[in-house]
């Protein structure tokens, strides 16, 4: 499954407004694919846990 584009619009709202030093995703699918396009729209580093 993918993220939707909308999503991850108003998920890289979050970091950009606080002092993030990182992206940190935890299980699998979505979850990453979230973690990875904020990653990717910010610049931020990304730690990607999968458990399935």
């Amino acid at each position: 499954m993918h993220t939707p584009t909308h999503i991850a619009d108003k998920a890289v709202e979050y970091p950009k407004a606080q002092d993030v030093d990182g992206v940190v995703s935890v299980k699998g699918g979505s979850t990453i694919g979230l973690g990875k396009a904020i990653s990717t729209r910010t610049g931020l580093p990304h730690l990607c846990i999968p458990t399935t």
